[in-house]
């Protein structure tokens, strides 16, 4: 079987039962991980999978690096004073540790790695912004520059927004923590992300003199526990195919984009493929993974529990509804980016397909082991605000309102035809060996940031 059956389609154009639950999964609010609001979206998609009629409906337990917010405050002390408190203007990064701290405030732009050279940032609070800019050719994450700053002894970070609307964007500044022992540098700085807005009303200051300020963040650091659910479909095989996105979300906005568009996408392909189940060449596993925002809990449990030779590749969904063109990054597995090919030819929905690496997500526990693996998300599109549904990832204007049915029933057919053919027995996908993916890395320009956040294991 290498098509999606036509009744297939016009079921997922008519049929809004997954919709229907991104609706109710938004609908929770705060899915941050080991939360209850993270259960209650298991206790859904348990609730797809059983009504999918999808087999061997499990949840898996782990342990990771637990954090919640308290509350966060900066006051400035520029050529006047002011405080911010409310979280339009500064939220906690999750991950950084309770403080508080006065300091001077050190403006970086975009963050770039020679911008931490410097020794005027011992004793700083540095400000840089969530901006890679042209010519860097990977993207500058949030905890780079964070550990960055860590090492060049700074004692404050602030984390500024580059889209406009009083939205701070979060995200973890020390995933991979040893919540045992908050001694070593990096996560011992006190960090919090503020708005574009308030950026720019700091900068107007340092324009003017020096500037001073008072961070102080309460949060709490514990131990804590998340589940990843999953289910199969198909027929008893060696090989199976793995289709992932993860169910936990920030504690800001409703997580519609990062990541409950790609978790109803796993439950919308998923029912769809259990109507053609038997047809299908190799069994597919549905798998929707907790504390991804962490730092990829869920998939790290889930390669050391089970046996990764069986897996013939992994398609994760994440950063998918900007659009209804699929964007899939290979990581240099080739047969995959073969297969959604065909998929644009069949259905005539775009695809964009790219081998460049992307580790900012659960495909890259298992690409970075050498399982066949892709990032598939979606091309943006430019919205009348100017600002792309990406811009409003994690804030709190992360809402289901920047996303629309008709995209999600297009994506779900052409995931649907990509998965029937990547189930194909002839169709065969390599694994990479230790020092491909060596090389790929350092090919790219990720070695050095995989050093500085203690992460290099080659």
């Amino acid at each position: 079987m290498s098509e999606i059956p036509p009744a297939i389609v016009g079921d997922a154009y008519l049929n809004e039962r997954s919709w229907e639950f991104l609706e109710e999964l938004t609908d929770i609010g705060n899915r941050l991980a080991g939360t209850d609001g993270e259960k209650e979206a298991r206790e859904l998609v348990k609730k797809q999978f059983s009504a999918i009629d999808a087999h061997n409906i499990e949840t898996n337990e782990f342990e990771f690096p637990g954090w919640q917010r308290g509350t966060t405050t900066l006051e400035v002390n520029g050529s006047n004073r002011w405080q911010l408190d409310r979280q339009h203007e500064i939220v906690a990064l999750p991950g950084s540790p309770s403080g508080d701290i006065e300091a001077e405030i050190y403006s970086i732009d975009a963050g770039v790695p020679g911008d931490f050279d410097s020794t005027e940032l011992e004793g700083k609070i540095v400000m840089t912004s969530n901006r890679t800019p042209a010519g860097v050719n990977r993207r500058l994450q949030r905890y780079e520059k964070y550990a960055r700053a860590a090492n060049a002894g700074a004692v404050g970070f602030l984390f500024r927004n580059q889209i406009p609307g009083c939205v701070p964007a979060v995200g973890t500044v020390n995933p991979w923590a040893d919540t045992t022992n908050d001694d070593t540098l990096i996560g011992s700085v006190v960090g919090a992300a503020i708005s574009r807005e308030e950026g720019r009303r700091i900068l107007r200051h340092l324009k003017k003199g020096s500037v001073t300020a008072s961070l102080e963040v309460n949060c709490t650091k514990a131990p804590a526990k998340s589940k990843n659910i999953e289910a199969v479909l198909g027929p008893e095989s060696k090989e199976e195919v793995l289709l992932t996105a993860h169910i936990d979300a920030h504690d800001l906005g409703n997580g519609a984009r990062d990541n409950g568009f790609g978790s109803a996408l796993v439950v919308e392909v998923g029912r769809l493929l259990s109507q053609i189940e038997s047809e299908l060449d190799s069994r597919v596993r549905l798998v929707l993974f907790g504390a991804e925002e962490f730092g990829l809990y869920g998939s790290d449990y889930w390669i050391k529990n089970n046996n990764s030779e069986n897996i013939k590749c992994v398609i994760n969904l994440d950063g998918i509804g900007f659009s209804n063109n699929l964007y899939v990054r290979t990581h240099g597995f080739d047969e995959i980016g073969r297969a959604f090919k065909e998929v644009e030819d069949e259905v005539h929905t775009p695809v964009k397909v790219t081998d460049e690496l992307n580790m900012y997500g659960d495909h890259w526990t298992f690409a970075s082991n050498g399982v066949p693996s892709a990032y598939v998300g979606s091309e943006q599109r430019d919205s009348t605000s100017g600002v792309t549904p990406k811009g409003w990832g994690h804030t709190h204007a992360d809402t289901l309102d920047k996303h629309n049915y008709r995209d999600f029933r297009e994506l779900a057919i052409a995931l649907t035809t990509g998965i029937i053919k990547l189930t194909e027995n002839e169709r065969k996908i390599a694994a990479a060996s230790t020092e491909e993916v060596r090389s790929a890395l350092i090919d790219q320009g990720y070695e050095d940031t995989l050093k500085v956040t203690d992460r290099w294991r080659w």
